[in-house]
C-alpha cells in the first residue's frame, strides 16, 4: 500500500498490492487495484488475468468474462485465459462464447487429448454432434484408449454416437 502512495503511477506496485490482496481472500480490494493498474497500462496481460480471477473470486462472472476477453486479446496464446474464459462464459450460459474459447485452446494444443475431449465433450452438451465426434476421433489418435476411463467424455462421446445414427 505504501508503494502505491509513494508513487501512484507505479505498475508493479499496483499489480503487487491486489496480488496481496488475492491470496488473502479479499477479492474485492484486489479487483480495485489491479483495475487501477490496467488504467496504468491496459495492454499488460498479467493485469487483466490476475483482474480476472479477483473477479472470479467474487463470482463476478460478467466482469470476470471481460478480463478475460481483454487477457486473450492481449496474449492469445494464452491457454489458462482461454480456458478461464470458456468456464465463465459457461457460468454466464454463454454457449457460443464457451464454445469459442475452446475452440481456441482446442487450435492451441492440437494433439492434447484431453483438451479435445473436453471440446468435444461441450460440442455434444450443446448438440452439436457431427464436430463432437469429430474431436473425439482426434482425442483418440492423438492417445489411443484415451476415452474409456474418462467417464464423461466417453458418455458424451456415446451420446453423440447415438443421436447421429438417430438422425441418419
Amino acid at each position: 500500500l505504501e508503494a502505491t502512495q509513494a508513487d501512484p503511477k507505479n505498475l508493479s506496485a499496483w499489480l503487487g498490492l491486489g496480488t496481496t490482496r488475492l491470496a488473502m481472500g479479499n477479492y474485492a480490494e484486489a479487483a480495485s487495484a489491479f483495475q487501477h493498474a490496467a488504467r496504468l497500462d491496459g495492454q499488460e496481460p498479467l493485469t487483466h488475468h490476475l483482474l480476472g480471477l479477483a473477479f472470479e473470486g467474487n463470482h463476478d462472472w460478467a466482469k470476470a468474462l471481460a478480463a478475460w476477453k481483454k487477457a486473450t486479446q492481449a496474449q492469445p496464446t494464452s491457454s489458462p485465459a482461454w480456458e478461464h474464459l470458456a468456464q465463465c462464459a459457461d457460468a454466464l450460459h454463454r454457449d457460443d462464447t464457451a464454445l469459442a474459447a475452446r475452440q481456441q485452446l482446442a487450435k492451441l494444443h492440437g494433439n492434447d487429448a484431453e483438451m479435445l475431449a473436453h471440446l468435444g465433450t461441450a460440442l455434444s452438451h450443446q448438440g452439436h454432434h457431427r464436430e463432437a465426434l469429430a474431436l473425439f476421433k482426434r482425442a483418440e489418435a492423438a492417445s489411443p484408449g484415451f476415452l474409456k476411463p474418462h467417464t464423461a467424455e466417453h458418455a458424451a462421446w456415446e451420446h453423440s454416437r447415438r443421436a447421429m445414427r438417430k438422425n441418419a
